[in-house]
């Protein structure tokens, strides 16, 4: 399989297929790290990259499974591999690692370039099980010697990957030969590219409510059957009996993070205020000291791309926010979370919408959304080559999520609205924007053209109280 017949069955991962094939032909040694949450699918990224080369090798640990099982099973995967039987005694990781590295020189002559896949590597190298100096120890006495070698690690928690991987401070230091490969979700144009490589032809909007799900997290949009809609989708797979994501939640953070409730007890507080909490208003909540282990919990969410900081307009980074910014764990929080195991109910979803607690949700959902797409927003403004800053804006009288502040010295006040039908402007809803814009110009001194630019999932209905706000406006479709 060539590389263009790959890429029709990896939707949205041009950029890492192309990264990896020129790997592949390097005429040097090369180690790469893969980062990316549970689900995202770093190892069919790899599996699918490497499937049909012959010199593919690949070992994936196994979690809570003790050393010594794991080396009988890299034994039991050598053994297939170089179909033989190893008699000599393996007793530890050094042993393991430089038996492999001997049959690879002696039995394949490594003519071609070997790809060496060692996945959930924090599984493999817990404490005291000596993998880690072992890989050191092979990686700079062999396999950097050899211009055939192509060593590449995976692991879903990003933070430990970094820690003991990209910034190692032992034997592995400065060894990554190149950026580390960091999967994110999907965005929307890839999930539609998704769907339709599965021959799903689903409208904007239903993809845009499956998103505001998911995230745009391959295995869960794996999860949609076709003809399905978003909310027997959301039904089924939330709220039905076996509803395969009803449990995704504590398993991801478990996967994640050592100390993973710290993280959680985190997302639940950021998840009860939408706007996003400061780090002093967030660690009072949680009656934690603001620097130390609490900082390094919120870097590594950050890291892990759960949660987002916010500078507000003109402050320095201290007195920014932090905002609850992945969509499966904040719709798990608001919807999932504290209902009984036996819960079950297959119209539940359904009977929600048009809810104010559904409203909420949806219009947070959709500027989380937007949030994560800003790119296309500046994009369809046509100020993609202008510098460009992201803030919120927050005192006494509003609450502003999205303001962008341009280097030609204007400012678009973001106004997003997800609706059913086609936005209307009612003349309360105007007012309050012309408020919000008041507050802004006169932090900024009066000293920035300012334009309100509305975010819809449909194009507003143009009355009278639309004109006399609005000035840009961006759909759906523009997101995509």
């Amino acid at each position: 399989m060539n590389n263009k017949e790959i890429q029709k069955t990896l939707v949205g991962r041009h950029n890492e297929l192309t990264f990896l094939h020129k790997i592949e032909n390097s005429p040097v040694s090369e180690f790469v790290a893969v980062l990316g949450r549970r689900r995202i699918g770093k190892t069919f990224l790899i599996r699918e990259k490497f499937k049909e080369n012959r010199h593919f090798f690949e070992f994936t640990g196994t979690k809570n499974l003790s050393s010594n099982l794991q080396i009988k099973n890299f034994v039991k995967s050598m053994e297939s591999y170089f179909k033989i039987s190893i008699k000599s005694p393996v007793k530890n990781w050094n042993d393991a690692l430089h038996e492999f590295a001997t049959l690879l020189q002696t039995k394949k002559a490594l003519k071609a370039k070997h790809i060496i896949f060692f996945d959930e590597l924090p599984w493999l190298a817990s404490r005291r099980s000596g993998f880690i100096e072992a890989l050191e120890y092979v990686w700079n006495s062999f396999f950097s010697k050899n211009s055939n070698i192509f060593l590449i690690v995976c692991g879903s928690s990003a933070n430990w990957m970094i820690a003991n991987i990209v910034n190692n401070k032992g034997g592995l230091h400065n060894r990554l030969t190149r950026a580390p490969i960091h999967l994110k979700p999907f965005t929307l144009s890839e999930t539609r590219d998704y769907f339709d490589a599965k021959a799903m032809r689903l409208t904007l909007q239903q993809i845009a409510e499956i998103y505001m799900v998911t995230g745009g997290v391959a295995y869960y949009l794996n999860l949609v059957d076709k003809g399905e809609s978003a909310a027997h989708f959301v039904n089924r797979a939330f709220f039905g009996p076996l509803g395969p994501l009803r449990i995704e939640f504590d398993r991801l953070f478990q996967s994640l993070f050592e100390n993973y409730t710290s993280h959680i007890h985190v997302v639940r507080a950021l998840a009860k205020h939408p706007h996003g909490l400061a780090q002093d208003e967030l660690a009072k909540k949680l009656k934690q000291n603001t620097g130390g282990t609490f900082t390094e919990i919120l870097a590594e969410l950050e890291k892990s791309d759960f949660i987002q900081f916010h500078p507000k307009l003109d402050q320095s980074k201290k007195n920014g926010t932090y905002r609850l910014a992945d969509e499966f764990t904040i719709f798990y929080l608001t919807w999932i979370d504290g209902l009984p195991q036996s819960f079950k109910d297959d119209l539940y979803w359904q009977k929600q919408v048009g809810k104010p607690r559904y409203n909420s949700w949806l219009g947070n959902a959709f500027e989380t959304l937007c949030f994560r797409h800003s790119d296309k927003i500046l994009a369809a403004l046509g100020i993609s080559g202008l510098t460009t800053n992201i803030y919120q804006f927050r005192n006494k009288h509003v609450e502003i999520d999205l303001i962008i502040d341009r280097s030609d010295k204007c400012i678009n006040l973001c106004e997003m609205k997800y609706s059913a039908t086609p936005f209307n402007m009612t003349k309360p809803e105007a007012i309050k924007i012309q408020k919000r814009k008041a507050q802004v110009l006169q932090a900024k001194q009066n000293k920035a053209q300012m334009f309100v630019t509305l975010v819809t999932s449909w194009p507003a209905i143009r009355n009278q109280n639309y004109l006399s706000v609005v000035d840009n406006e961006i759909n759906l479709e523009k997101l995509f």
